[in-house]
């Protein structure tokens, strides 16, 4: 029985993400929880922006294909405000208003043992499975336990960018990015899998929102999402 070669390799795409979102994450804890009290909470005409919640894990130096002494990983969910929802508040028919607020969610990392490494995404490119793994299962627990318990539980909107990785080109003399980094990037498309097989029933890619605007990051590659 001859199989079409399309089918061949979208059976090895699924078992690669597989192997990639099933493997054991790592111990993690939350490092920083800076949220604000509920009397703050409603005594603020809008929403405080900028409070943030940090996890953090460490790797296994025998994962991956780095080596070194491993990597430690930040995975933080910061409270911000669509750029188009209006200030002064009295501006706004409700200027509570979860739609105008979402969570972005940034993961970085840096090299144990190195004085000179500094967290950052490059950093997250290791060929470690359980990273990846870890900050999916980061993410579940953040909706699922964190934020039922924090004034701005209403806010179920996400957002995060897929930064394109960059290599050196001596032939130019600078960094320029990665082959298969140009348009939508390969983070992108793994953070995207990885939200599709992990987050919880019901929740849904959604368009980006007028005001979702992100600093770091192209259009295609700026990604929102909704949880129950």
């Amino acid at each position: 029985m001859k199989i079409a070669r399309t089918s061949i390799r979208k059976l090895i795409k699924e078992v690669l993400l597989t192997e990639l979102f099933d493997s054991p994450p790592y111990p993690y804890d939350i490092k920083e929880m800076n949220v604000v009290s509920d009397a703050r909470a409603e005594d603020t005409p809008g929403r405080v922006t900028q409070q943030d919640i940090l996890y953090s894990f460490e790797t296994d130096p025998s994962e991956g294909d780095y080596g070194g002494a491993g990597f430690a990983y930040v995975v933080s969910f910061t409270l911000d405000m669509l750029s188009g929802a209006s200030m002064p508040w009295e501006d706004e028919p409700d200027p509570k208003d979860p739609n105008n607020y979402f969570w972005t969610v940034v993961f970085e990392a840096k090299e144990i043992g190195n004085p000179k490494s500094d967290y950052d995404v490059t950093q997250t490119h290791q060929s470690d499975m359980r990273a990846l793994s870890t900050v999916a299962a980061i993410v579940n627990n953040f909706v699922t336990e964190v934020l039922p318990e924090i004034p701005d539980r209403d806010v179920k909107t996400f957002s995060f960018v897929g930064s394109p990785s960059h290599v050196f080109d001596a032939q130019k003399g600078h960094m320029i990015t990665a082959r298969g980094d140009e348009g939508q990037t390969r983070r992108t498309k793994i953070y995207l899998a990885m939200l599709k097989r992990k987050l919880p029933p019901d929740s849904e890619i959604i368009p980006t929102p007028a005001g979702g605007y992100h600093g770091a990051g192209t259009a295609e590659n700026i990604i929102f999402f909704k949880v129950p």
